[in-house]
């Protein structure tokens, strides 16, 4: 072998080293100096709250909400942390010493809205932090295929294995349940030390959102329950063409309105057939529109089932600002716009005539069959107007 070809071997090999050296340093676990009979202690004082559902269907607003409780611990920071803004946040050493240890471990948490999926290493990401590799190549391959040559995209088998948001719950390996290898104790051990870096253990409820949870809540109620503690859930729905049109216009997805809602069955589907599995009283489900309409009233029920102060009793105690805050700034009807962009495209366009149809023939009653909603409730009764909406039913705003 010649030097330049021996050069050019050891840059290939620099190339594929250097990144996944990287990559692992990156990734190191920070976990906490804690034994795992020292973490069942903890467990067995705390309830563990975890928060799911399809991305863009209210968990983030329901989270922001229960996380300004003050007996409840979470990894965000709230909005409104000053009820005079030019009056600096007065913070104890300890929640200083945490939010400095989130900045520096977790740089990204804010971009990632403060989801715990991303601020650990024991769980599977599903490829939803969209990383440059393998997740970008195999998305521009699949929209290549999917336009040029769909029958080869089937025969690949891209989708299911692709992962990201609107995309990773056609993949089978990404519903995971109490029969899953990582179902073990030092498993969920080493998961609490990580979180626990990030919360503020004096309190009560520990939270924790990501909507993949959605995925996999038989999984965690068996690993909290390994060690003693108490899991809870909850799970906030929305209806599936608002769903996906807020995905849309949130540039959170590029595929089409009619994949978004697959999709959409595909998490609501698997997630009730798991519910059947959880411990009774475990669970609560919400729409984003119960939220939305009456945010104080929701998490009283939510308080009240978790065992902390009443919205009554933070009142009287002056500890109600942040959530007052938080009930203030709800759009208490959050559908309306998309209502209203969905009637004046189906107008305009015969294409999104034609999708809405298919839409419709393909899963109106799968929808129905879940129970909370029915695919005709999309738009406002006065944008029904010159067969814009075929097989649809007006609703009245």
């Amino acid at each position: 072998m010649d030097r330049q070809s021996a050069l050019s071997l050891v840059v290939f090999a620099l190339g594929i080293t250097v990144p996944w050296a990287a990559n692992k340093f990156m990734n190191a676990p920070y976990e906490m100096d804690l034994s795992e009979a020292q973490v069942r202690d903890l467990m067995g004082q705390k309830t563990m709250l975890h928060i799911g559902g399809n991305h863009r269907s209210g968990t983030t607003v329901t989270w922001d909400g229960l996380q300004r409780h003050p007996s409840i611990a979470s990894f965000g920071v709230p909005e409104a942390l000053s009820i005079d803004d030019d009056e600096p946040e007065v913070l104890s050493p300890a929640e200083a010493e945490r939010r400095e240890r989130r900045t520096k471990l977790h740089p990204h948490i804010d971009i990632f809205r403060s989801e715990g999926v991303f601020l650990q290493h024991v769980l599977p990401k599903f490829q939803l932090h969209h990383p440059y590799w393998p997740y970008l190549p195999k998305q521009i391959l699949l929209e290549f295929l999917t336009e040029h040559a769909p029958w080869l995209a089937k025969l690949t088998r891209l989708r299911e294995t692709l992962g990201g948001l609107g995309e990773y719950a056609f993949d089978p390996s990404t519903h995971l349940t109490e029969t899953h290898p990582l179902a073990r104790a030092d498993t969920a051990a080493s998961l609490f030390r990580q979180w626990g870096l990030l919360w503020d253990l004096d309190r009560r409820v520990l939270l924790e959102k990501s909507p993949s949870n959605a995925r996999i809540p038989r999984l965690m109620a068996r690993l909290w329950g390994l060690l003693g503690g108490t899991p809870r859930f909850v799970f906030v729905t929305r209806h599936p063409l608002m769903q996906a049109i807020a995905m849309k216009k949130g540039e959170f997805g590029s595929q089409s309105l009619y994949d978004l809602i697959e999709h959409w069955l595909a998490v609501e589907e698997s997630l009730a057939s798991d519910l059947e599995h959880l411990p009774q009283g475990s669970y609560k489900v919400l729409t984003v529109n119960q939220v939305a309409a009456a945010p104080l009233d929701t998490l009283q029920t939510l308080f009240e089932w978790l065992g902390v102060e009443s919205v009554t009793e933070l009142r009287r105690t002056k500890q109600m600002w942040l959530l007052d805050a938080w009930a203030e700034a709800m759009d208490p009807k959050p559908d309306d716009k998309y209502k209203v962009w969905y009637a004046e495209e189906l107008a305009k366009s015969s294409t999104a005539r034609e999708q809405h149809s298919r839409i419709m023939r393909d899963f109106a009653a799968r929808v129905e069959a879940l129970g909370t909603f029915k695919l005709p409730e999309w738009c406002h009764a006065k944008h029904l107007q010159d067969g814009a909406c075929p097989h649809s039913a007006a609703v009245d705003s």
